[in-house]
């Protein structure tokens, strides 16, 4: 730690006691009322370097940095600080650290309102320290790296939390978890995305796991999410050991108008690859509180490669889990629709599973709807090689009903889409539900395939059950 300043008074002490102690007593009286007049204070240090930031009821900005590798922020105009590099603002003086001297960073905001910004162009590189932010919103700036080797980078966010273009969140064994707007309690029109990342590179290269949990806060008729991917994103885990970070994203969609889905990932160049931790998306679609709105899916995906690189049985396994929102028709589980979309696995086993939403009509709310995307697919060999389950069920009807429009429990079309393998087994599987017209197990329009040789080839297996109208297969 960098040692405070030294106080001139203390040098003559011994030779006017009386006066000058007097005048420090005064001096010090100054510094706490300013203290207490703070909307953000920084905790006294201690010998292990642990750096807490506290914010009050009032909004504040605050933006972070680092300069010639020292933590800084923009709180030095304020008179408890005696710089952007202090970290204490209960001792007189300048308490700068290096950021490898940080034992941890904690910032507790308890209005929850409280923006943080991490800026500059030097990078975070926080080595062991475990990086701890509860506030009210976040934003990682283009182009900034944040890194941890074995602290936790854990970032919470009472709204929303925004990772840049070009910026980096990398950890080897601490984790990286990001939560946004967790218990639902905030509305915005302007927000589509709780968690955003946009064009932003997230990665764990040892036991550390990657964890993201939003929930949609945009309530008008835009689209938007719990979770949005978009820009190019990568999300990587590349340990090859048996406990490799995982790789799990949650989104819930918003109260709102209509498009308010749990997760969304859109446009060409976004990825999530994993090894051997596993991959999992799971997501529910939104609702209306006042009722009569459409199109709350909980897994939308536009614009997404998911691969597991992985062999053997501890391979990474891909799973998408989506839940279709409560309204009026249009609430699938899970969507996935454009030749940007694509899953693939050598050993790690692939499971999608959706369920439509519930509600008076179940009117196309289907469980799984794949259409046109770019591939399926299993490539491994051998009784390793990766199966691939889809299965969907329609939402339940909560009224009696005569009419309404089609839903399959899985649909799987288009000329471009292909579901194919080798060795590992193909699992097609569809059910109507219960209650309403209408309600189909499966229909398929697409390439499905196995080119495995041999007693080891993968069979392919399709199941439909129907409601209680429609077809089982059709």
């Amino acid at each position: 730690m960098k040692p405070a300043k030294s106080d001139p008074t203390s040098q003559k002490i011994s030779q006017r006691r009386r006066p000058l102690l007097r005048r420090r007593r005064l001096l010090v009286a100054e510094r706490l009322e300013d203290r207490r007049l703070l909307a953000v204070t920084a905790q006294l240090l201690g010998p292990e370097n642990h750096v807490v930031f506290q914010g009050d009821g009032n909004a504040d900005t605050v933006q972070f940095s680092v300069v010639d590798g020292y933590l800084q922020h923009n709180l030095g105009n304020l008179a408890a600080f005696a710089s952007n590099r202090d970290l204490d603002s209960s001792t007189p003086g300048e308490q700068a650290l290096l950021l490898s001297e940080i034992g941890s960073l904690t910032f507790n905001d308890s209005g929850e309102n409280d923006r943080v910004l991490f800026g500059g162009s030097e990078a975070f590189d926080f080595a062991d320290a475990a990086l701890n932010f509860s506030v009210g919103r976040i934003t990682v700036s283009p182009g900034v790296n944040i890194s941890t080797t074995g602290g936790a980078i854990d970032l919470l966010a009472a709204e929303t939390i925004l990772v840049s273009s070009g910026s980096v969140l990398s950890t080897v064994d601490g984790g990286i978890v990001l939560t946004a707007n967790r218990d639902a309690s905030t509305s915005a029109s302007s927000d589509f995305f709780s968690i955003y990342l946009d064009g932003a590179t997230l990665s764990t290269s040892g036991a550390g796991s990657i964890l993201l949990e939003g929930t949609g806060l945009h309530s008008g008729s835009n689209f938007s999410a719990g979770v949005g991917i978009e820009g190019g994103t990568t999300i990587v885990s590349t340990s090859e050991a048996a406990d490799a970070g995982t790789i799990q994203i949650s989104g819930f969609g918003a109260d709102g108008l209509q498009l308010k889905h749990g997760v969304i990932a859109r446009e060409a160049g976004n990825s999530i690859q994993s090894a051997y931790g596993n991959i999992r998306i799971e997501g529910v679609g939104g609702f209306r509180s006042d009722g009569g709105a459409a199109n709350f899916w909980g897994v939308y995906l536009a614009g997404l490669d998911i691969s597991s690189t992985g062999t053997g049985p501890d391979a990474a396994e891909i799973s998408i889990y989506g839940v279709g929102g409560a309204e009026v028709s249009g609430n699938h589980g899970v969507r996935m629709i454009s030749s940007n979309v694509s899953l693939s696995s050598i050993d790690g086993d692939i499971t999608i599973t959706g369920r439509g939403g519930d509600a008076p009509t179940t009117s196309a709310q289907s469980g799984v709807v794949i259409q046109d995307v770019s591939q399926i697919r299993s490539t491994g060999t051998g009784p390793n090689a990766a199966n691939i389950r889809i299965m969907g069920t329609v939402g339940t009807a909560t009224a009696p009903q005569t009419s309404a429009l089609v839903a399959y429990g899985v649909e799987l079309t288009g000329a471009s889409t292909e579901v194919s393998t080798v060795d590992g087994d193909i699992i097609i599987s569809g059910s109507g539900g219960e209650g309403g017209i209408s309600r189909n197990g499966v229909t398929l329009a697409a390439n499905i395939a196995s080119t495995g040789i041999g007693d080891e080839a993968g069979n392919i297996t399709i199941a439909g059950q129907a409601g209680t109208t429609g077809n089982g297969l059709g």
